[in-house]
């Protein structure tokens, strides 16, 4: 009989029980039942120790699938990618970041992040770990981001920007991940740009650029000077305000005939007063061809303009005072020994 059916009859029937041979074989089916009960709670047992084994294979599986994953997507980004233990012990180096300070993976894993690439500051001052800004993402565990400077495996320092975020699980904070890329080509660019700014400010001629429907996105100090406009009247505006009958709709006839314009004529101050100017438009194109901006140099040309109708003054009035001279003097000219080399048509009559 089945174990826990003897304790219940002990219990409720007393110890001295004795069932007659019905009872006797009822209870036989009873223990048997218990005992088909016994062996079904053992298979589910089993079942469910199976399946929890199995689940948690899978649960593995899908880990490991999904860090390979990760890996195998932050091989393949072109920016510089690392990961950190909570201690700043690097546990992951991929290619870009190779490619940008020189390091292998194998050699650099395993090392301090910032004693090995964060170390000094480009003066040459120690950079103190405890300002470190990359390490800071372990203590408020919220991203950080910014431009500092890496130290590549040569020595050289490296301008980058940075965004370095905390690697967390169910027990709190276990590492960070820091993407960083290498920004000397755009710091080279600004220097380029700003440089250029300062030649455009610092030139004599009126320079403005607009975009290709006139609207203007830069004036230089010339422009201004001259013009009397100021940059928050100008930037935005069409750049038809120094001759709106004549340059209204001058680029979209640029545009058409596809080449570079040359314009010599008037324009006008923001006072009204106007001056002249010799215009030269050249167009920027993008690969396809098309125009995309307007580059327009400005020369104040009123001291030419008076000039040349000063000189065509006096050569009227000489040529006014030689018909006066051929009409009504007589006129020779001789050399040293007195010869006539030359005579007006009054001395020949």
């Amino acid at each position: 009989m089945h174990r826990l059916l003897q304790r219940q009859i002990r219990r409720y029937l007393g110890e001295s029980f004795q069932p007659d041979e019905a009872f006797a074989s009822f209870l036989e089916q009873v223990s048997s039942r218990y005992h088909e009960v016994d062996v079904e709670q053992r298979l589910l047992k089993n079942a469910l120790v199976t399946n929890m084994a199995e689940l948690n294979k899978v649960n593995d599986q899908v880990q490991t699938q999904n860090t390979e994953l990760t890996r195998a997507m932050l091989n393949t980004l072109s920016d510089g990618v690392y990961a950190t233990d909570t201690q700043g012990v690097m546990t992951f180096f991929n290619p870009a970041a190779e490619k940008i300070l020189g390091w292998e993976a194998k050699e650099i894993v395993g090392r301090n992040v910032h004693a090995t690439i964060h170390h000094h500051h480009p003066d040459g001052s120690p950079f103190p770990a405890e300002t470190c800004p990359l390490l800071a993402a372990f203590s408020p565990g919220e991203p950080v981001e910014g431009q500092s400077h890496f130290v590549d495996r040569r020595g050289r320092f490296i301008p980058v920007s940075f965004r370095a975020k905390p690697i967390t699980n169910g027990a709190g904070i276990v590492g960070s991940l820091v993407s960083f890329r290498d920004i000397r080509r755009e710091l080279e660019s600004d220097a380029k740009i700003h440089l250029q700014q300062a030649a455009l400010d610092g030139a004599a001629n009126m320079i403005l650029i607009t975009d290709v429907d006139g609207n203007i996105e830069y004036g230089n100090t010339a422009f201004f000077r001259c013009t009397g406009y100021t940059s928050n009247e100008t930037l935005g505006a069409h750049w038809s305000i120094l001759n709106p009958q004549k340059f209204k709709y001058l680029l979209s006839d640029i545009i058409q005939r596809g080449h570079n314009y040359a314009w010599e004529g008037p324009c006008f101050c923001k006072d009204g007063m106007s001056f002249d100017v010799a215009l030269r438009i050249a167009s920027v194109k993008d690969e396809q061809g098309f125009a995309t901006h307007f580059v327009l140099v400005l020369s104040d040309i009123s001291q030419r303009i008076t000039a040349e109708n000063q000189l065509k003054n006096t050569l009227k009035e000489l040529e006014f005072q030689k018909f006066a001279v051929d009409q009504h003097a007589i006129v020779s000219v001789t050399d040293a020994t007195g010869a006539i080399v030359s005579a007006n048509p009054r001395f020949i009559e």
